[in-house]
């Protein structure tokens, strides 16, 4: 019998982690590290902070080894500015920013667009933390159904940073009708470059809401949207991203914005 082949990590496809961050200095440091310990090992990580006005840019420069600077603009001139690459235990660690605050829909674009060759990204928010097996388990599963599965998404614990209690949070299981009125789709999910390129980046014009419209341009194309049953994530609940009474209001907008955006795709004229 043949000995059987053990992937290099240049075979295995690249995974780039691309964080969002606006003033969440305190966590961000505890987010990468929960990245950079995947045990996949063909991975990069590249933060996109949002004009942050806290400490957030001194924590992340001061744990990056030999940084190099460069000047990138894209072409279609929607950004430009320097992005510092260097190492965070032995990974590559990019940091750029925004010109201006816009949302995290725009920080997800600039990580996307900068992330090269990726074949997968995984999109996690600055406050959150995820177990060491995640990738390589989405990974494993992109690689089981090869071009069928377009995005993956798991299930969380969700930690209370002010009573420092911990609950388990279910996702359901995949439904497009369902999705329509309730998003199971957490914004912490595991991306197929070749869905990202079928159905387009990010709307920006969206700074809430903007994971449920690209979960609802993905459940239109042919790819699959899966949900592991596992905990594989864990949530912060914090007084910064507690809905209040003001952001209920534009969660009403952003819905409206998402209905409007979905009833133009099946009547476009």
């Amino acid at each position: 019998m043949p000995e059987q082949h053990t992937p290099t990590i240049d075979e295995l496809p690249l995974v780039t982690c691309i964080v969002p961050n606006y003033n969440y200095s305190q966590w961000i440091e505890e987010c990468i590290d929960s990245l950079a310990n995947q045990d996949y090992p063909n991975k990069q990580i590249i933060v996109v902070d949002d004009c942050s006005t806290d400490k957030s840019i001194e924590k992340i420069l001061a744990i990056i080894k030999e940084p190099k600077q460069s000047w990138v603009e894209f072409p279609d001139q929607s950004w430009k500015g320097n992005v510092i690459y260097g190492k965070y235990k032995n990974v590559t660690l990019g940091l750029a920013q925004t010109e201006v605050n816009s949302g995290p829909s725009k920080c997800r674009n600039i990580g996307i667009r900068l992330a090269g060759n990726s074949v997968f990204y995984y999109f996690l928010d600055s406050d959150d933390t995820v177990a060491l097996n995640k990738l390589s388990k989405c990974v494993a599963k992109m690689l089981e159904y090869p071009g069928e599965i377009g995005l993956i998404y798991t299930d969380n614990y969700n930690y209370n940073v002010e009573t420092k209690t911990t609950t388990r949070e279910y996702r359901e299981p995949f439904d497009f009708q369902r999705l329509h009125t309730h998003n199971m789709v957490r914004s912490d999910f595991f991306l197929a470059n070749i869905a990202l390129q079928k159905m387009g980046l990010y709307f920006e014009g969206l700074r809430l809401g903007e994971d449920l419209d690209l979960s609802l341009r993905l459940g239109e194309t042919n790819f699959m949207i899966y949900h592991i049953p596992e905990c594989l994530m864990t949530a912060k609940v914090h007084p910064q991203n507690t809905t209040t009474s003001q952001q209920q209001e534009k969660w009403q907008q952003a819905w409206y914005i998402i209905g409007e955006r979905l009833k133009h795709r099946r009547n476009p004229g």
